[in-house]
Order: structure tokens, then sequence, then C-alpha cells
């Protein structure tokens, strides 16, 4: 599974999501790549799927979630993404 967080910019808000979806990537052992808006990787990102809302988790070049989650809701997320492999 191929996880990828894409930032709006070094925001504090931003800064705290990325936390949160970190915490609940290593509690399932999962790589998580971060990236932003002023990266190449998150700008072609934002371009190939249409993205128009940040933060945004993509799996596996599908936007699964938006905006700025709980712990709880990351990590139920994250658990039903395992559960469908």
């Amino acid at each position: 599974m191929n996880l990828q967080l894409i930032l709006a910019g070094p925001y504090e808000a931003c800064n705290k999501t990325g936390d949160v979806w970190k915490q609940a990537c290593e509690a399932y052992q999962l790589e998580l790549e971060v990236t932003n808006l002023e990266c190449d990787t998150g700008q072609a990102l934002e371009k190939s799927l249409n993205i128009k809302s940040f933060p945004a988790l993509v799996v596996d070049n599908h936007v699964r979630a938006v905006g700025h989650p709980s712990v709880e809701t990351a990590l139920a997320l994250i658990s039903s993404l395992i559960k469908r492999q």
C-alpha cells in the first residue's frame, strides 16, 4: 500500500495533521510519504488527481481523506484500509 500525504505548505495546522497521519501509520507499521504543494511531487499529485482540498491522504493513487482528522479518525481509516487488502 502506497500512502502519501499532501500538505498545503509549512503551516502549523498542516504540520499537526502530518503528525496525526504519521502516528496512525506508525501504529500499523506503515510508511507514509509526506509532501506539500511547494514540492514537485505534491504538485504532480495535485494535478494528476485533480485535488482541490488539502491536506489530502492519497492511497494507491486515490484520494481517501481530506482535511484535519482526529487521531481516532485517522487510526480507523488506516485500519479499514488494511482490512481491505
